[in-house]
């Protein structure tokens, strides 16, 4: 490493007083490094950014700009296309007054990519956290954002970050139906890894580690199966919600039955449905319940336990006389859902709300992400439709209600 510049110092010593006194962590992501597979500078940047957002949506970090990044490696005759490793960033990161930096490695396994994050504490060259995931190379920019909430140990509903405990327990996987079920099922007094999508709560995790035969009461306290119809929106959604089994022997539960009596079931490999018999017929569990039914876990509610209170890390900003999210819902929804989706306290806009909003887009700085967003206000003498709102040209249009488009969550001042 070349010599330090007084400016780093400086930095440096700026950083240090800003931890003695209690604030936020101040971390550097770097642009992933690839290896044996070419990434274009695009693709780099997104993996960053998108690294990047989700540690700034948790609330808890400040990033270092990545100009002062850029301007150090310079300053240190290292570019950002050179392969430096983990004590070099490390470095870096010191240079930069960083407390944490995080790398990110894409390689190629066996025809797909393999997306690593970690996190490495500065002071101590260690390596405090680290995830991987294999996906489809089409797929890689999907996985960015859920891996490294994964990697924090957070979860992401509605624009707001929700802290997470243990996952699900997995049983004894030598046959192919868990031992005494009733041991195994996750205490309901225990904290669940969850997401918001669909119009309930999700557990991340499949409740056991194999397919199981059906039982009335197979999910733990105040959880449930899913409805036919959450289940379809699950498994349209489960890139973001995650963990789901998806080959040819994929089916999960609904908690409905058919007229002979059969369980329904809902392919996730690709998304169809079908029936089991009750007795033998196995799949696998998603256990979800209600958005009103919050145990442990801290939600986007008004009202969750004090101690866990994390409604005021939902970002916001104030525009056309009202309290508007300053970024999306995740996913996309159909309009039932997406009314019944925004956390307590918070609702769709009407059509003229949204219209303001897209009129002062600019001025304001909100960020639309999508391009169709859904409104609250149904279309006035057409069943089963709702205005939407079109970013690219401020077009109102009549959508069917079962059509999925994104959300951006509102509330009055």
């Amino acid at each position: 490493m070349k010599k330090v510049t007084i400016t780093n110092v400086i930095v440096l010593l700026l950083s240090l007083t800003a931890v003695a006194q209690g604030e936020k962590l101040r971390v550097a992501v770097f642009d992933p490094t690839s290896s044996s597979v070419a990434i274009d500078g695009g693709t780099k940047e997104a993996v960053r950014e998108l690294i990047s957002s989700v540690f700034v949506n948790t609330g808890k970090y400040t990033m270092v700009e990545r100009s002062m990044l850029q301007q150090i490696m310079k300053e240190q005759k290292m570019s950002n296309t050179d392969e430096f490793d983990d004590s070099q960033a490390t470095a870096l990161g010191k240079l930069a007054g960083a407390n944490k930096v995080v790398l990110s490695v894409i390689s190629m396994v066996g025809g797909r990519n393999m997306l690593s994050v970690k996190v490495i504490d500065v002071q101590t060259a260690t390596v405090e956290l680290q995830k991987t995931q294999i996906v489809n190379s089409s797929d890689l920019l999907d996985v960015v954002a859920p891996l490294t909430l994964e990697l924090l140990g957070e979860v992401s509903t509605g624009g707001v970050i929700i802290s997470t405990n243990q996952p699900n327990k997995t049983n004894n996987t030598e046959t192919n139906k868990p031992n005494n079920t009733e041991t195994n099922k996750t205490n309901s007094s225990e904290t669940h890894k969850t997401i918001f999508t669909c119009g309930c709560e999700i557990q991340v995790n499949d409740l056991y580690a194999q397919k199981t035969t059906w039982k009335s009461n197979i999910c733990p306290d105040g959880w449930r199966l899913p409805t036919r119809d959450e289940l379809k929106c699950m498994c349209t959604e489960q890139k973001i919600i995650g963990n789901f089994k998806n080959n040819a022997f994929s089916n999960y539960f609904t908690s409905e039955f058919d007229k002979k009596g059969k369980i329904y079931v809902w392919s996730f490999d690709d998304c169809q449905e079908s029936t089991e018999n009750v007795d033998g017929g196995q799949a696998w569990v998603r256990c979800v319940r209600n958005k009103t039914n919050i145990g442990n876990v801290t939600t986007a509610s008004n009202n969750p336990p004090a101690q866990n209170n994390n409604v005021e890390n939902i970002e916001s900003i104030s525009v056309c006389g009202m309290e508007v999210m300053t970024s999306d819902l995740l996913g996309t929804y159909k309009w039932a859902v997406a009314m019944r989706s925004c956390p307590k306290g918070w609702r769709l806009p009407t059509s003229e709300e949204l219209e303001c909003l897209y009129l002062q887009r600019k001025r304001s700085g909100l960020d639309f992400k999508a391009n169709k967003y859904w409104t609250s206000t149904e279309a006035v003498k057409k069943k089963d439709k709702a205005l939407t709102r079109t970013i690219d040209d401020g077009k109102i249009e009549t959508e069917d209600m079962d059509d999925s488009f994104s959300c951006r969550c509102v509330k009055n001042q």
